[in-house]
C-alpha cells in the first residue's frame, strides 16, 4: 500500500528533479580536465589528486548503475 503524500513527492522528483546525464557528463569532464591541467600545466600532483578524489566516487557510482541498468520497475 502506497502512502499518497510520499509517493507524490517521489514521483515529482523522478519526473522533474532528477539530475540529467548530460550534467553528470559535464561534471566528469570538468573534474578530469581540472586534474589533467593541475598535473600537466602547474605540476601540482596534490591538486590533481584532489580533483580525482572529488570526481571518482560519483563517476564510479554512475558507471556501476549504468553497467547493471538498475531500475525500480
Amino acid at each position: 500500500m502506497a502512502v499518497k503524500p510520499i509517493a507524490t513527492v517521489l514521483r515529482d522528483y523522478q519526473l522533474h528533479g532528477a539530475t540529467h546525464p548530460p550534467l553528470y557528463a559535464f561534471a566528469l569532464a570538468a573534474g578530469l580536465a581540472g586534474a589533467l591541467s593541475a598535473w600537466c600545466a602547474a605540476g601540482d600532483k596534490e591538486l590533481a589528486g584532489a580533483c580525482l578524489l572529488v570526481t571518482s566516487p560519483p563517476s564510479s557510482c554512475w558507471s556501476a548503475s549504468d553497467a547493471f541498468e538498475f531500475s525500480w520497475r
